[in-house]
């Protein structure tokens, strides 16, 4: 299934007290990911959760170069 996917990326090297989340650049990217799995119920509605957020980080380095150690942040994932 694709997923459009915002996120930001936490550079290596860079400490959560070195930076103000505004400074960081937004990127936007769709990618292929697993589809959801369904969960159980809500009422009469299925509950699905998914794709898991490694996938998603690892999927986000892979498409981009990022290296292991910069850190993507997901702001937003969404059927695409």
């Amino acid at each position: 299934m694709q997923y459009r996917i915002v996120y930001q990326v936490v550079p290596a090297g860079i400490g959560p007290d070195d930076y103000e989340p505004h400074e960081l650049p937004r990127a936007e990217t769709v990618l292929e990911l697993s589809d959801p799995e369904p969960v159980g119920m809500v009422g009469a509605q299925p509950l699905e959760y998914g794709p898991p957020i490694p996938e998603v980080k690892r999927a986000i380095r892979t498409a981009t170069g990022l290296s292991v150690d910069d850190e993507p942040i997901i702001l937003r994932l969404d059927p695409a």
